[in-house]
């Protein structure tokens, strides 16, 4: 995706509204694996990280969430 049309796609996406564009394809997975040519940054629980493969895995119960009543 072009450099302006990301800056364009960020507030959608942020609003859970960028599943229309065409260079997104959304996809219900518990495992992905991303492999690129370059090295590519990415955040992981909030520090940033930059690889060219990742291995992503849904771990089911590893969050606990408490929720005022």
């Amino acid at each position: 995706m072009p450099q302006a049309k990301a800056l364009f796609a960020l507030p959608l996406a942020k609003a859970g509204r960028h599943g229309w564009l065409r260079e997104v394809e959304m996809v219900h997975a518990r495992e992905v694996s991303i492999r690129s040519a370059r090295r590519v940054q990415a955040h992981m629980d909030g520090e940033l990280i930059s690889d060219r493969s990742f291995d992503i895995r849904i771990m089911p119960g590893a969050l606990n969430v408490m929720v005022p009543r």
